[in-house]
């Protein structure tokens, strides 16, 4: 995401976005800020609005809450 070469993270993030849509998943969990952001950016740029992208904390802490 912080590096100017959009054409190879569009590439190479392709296959992750193919197989978030093909497990047909309402929520992804990501360990780390690059990862959120790639995964987010690339959902929304192919209209995949309605997929959830969260931190692992985020899950956890959500977990202890009662």
């Amino acid at each position: 995401m912080l590096t100017p070469y959009d054409a190879q993270r569009e590439y190479y993030s392709r296959r992750k976005i193919d197989q978030i849509k093909k497990s047909k998943a309402e929520l992804v969990v990501v360990p780390c800020h690059g990862c959120h952001g790639q995964i987010r950016s690339m959902l929304d740029k192919q209209g995949l609005t309605g997929i959830e992208v969260k931190y692992l904390w985020q899950v956890v802490a959500e977990a202890l809450v009662l």
